[in-house]
């Protein structure tokens, strides 16, 4: 099963100013008797009520926010980063490939980074990323690959038993292509999300993943070229 999330941003068109802006009132507002931390959206178009909790172990902003924190590191849950972390949890549960999309700093990354930092994630999970880049490789992908899990056999990999490996692939359409446009780290995540598997530069043998998932972030600009997950 694969799914691809897309992150968009959304921006607000401004009001005009009126003359008679400086003289509005603040409005009053009566608090409700009591406070949900539900969310709930209607869709009209497809007559569908939309509801979105945050979960009950969530910290608060003066939970997190500590002297040494930095602040680009600093995610305040909102109702869109809830439902996000959401879908990711519920393919995670599923053993999905994820690739998430959206153009730059709508905040993939530490969307992703937050939910992978999720203690019940964490107990069952081990998860590691790599950022790929212009001079990436895809021998160095699979050096990183092979020495994140656990040589179960001679000819098979993946994370200790009864745990699930999850590869984060930061930057995923970032590799230079070659003189026939082919981009050797992507077709290496190809073949293990395909073929289950990379190849033994020595000994010429197949070793088999399993137990293994990839997510991944990237750009709009190529993603239909890539088609790494297929339909």
């Amino acid at each position: 099963m694969q799914l691809q999330i897309h992150f968009v941003t959304v921006q607000k068109k401004k009001k005009n100013n009126t003359p008679n802006q400086s003289r509005r009132t603040t409005p009053k507002y009566k608090l409700p008797y009591r406070v949900s931390d539900d969310f709930i959206k209607e869709d009209a178009y497809r007559k569908l009520m939309i509801s979105v909790s945050f979960p009950r172990d969530i910290k608060t902003v003066i939970d997190v926010v500590v002297k040494e924190s930095n602040g680009q590191q600093i995610v305040v849950q909102t109702e869109d980063t809830v439902a996000m972390t959401t879908m990711l949890d519920m393919l995670n549960k599923v053993k999905a490939n994820i690739l998430v999309t959206g153009t730059t700093g709508t905040g993939k990354t530490i969307v992703v980074n937050d939910f992978l930092h999720i203690s019940t994630v964490q107990e069952k999970s081990l998860f590691f990323q790599i950022n790929f880049s212009a001079q990436s490789s895809a021998k160095g992908m699979q050096e990183v690959l092979e020495g994140r899990l656990t040589h179960r056999r001679s000819n098979l990999i993946g994370p200790p038993v009864g745990k699930q490996g999850i590869a984060f692939i930061d930057d995923m359409n970032t590799p230079t292509p070659e003189i026939y446009f082919a981009q050797p780290p992507i077709e290496l995540i190809r073949q293990c999300v395909t073929q289950f598997g990379v190849y033994d530069h020595k000994k010429l043998t197949f070793i088999h993943l399993t137990d293994t998932v990839f997510v991944a972030a990237c750009g709009l600009q190529e993603v239909e070229d890539m088609k790494l997950l297929g339909d």
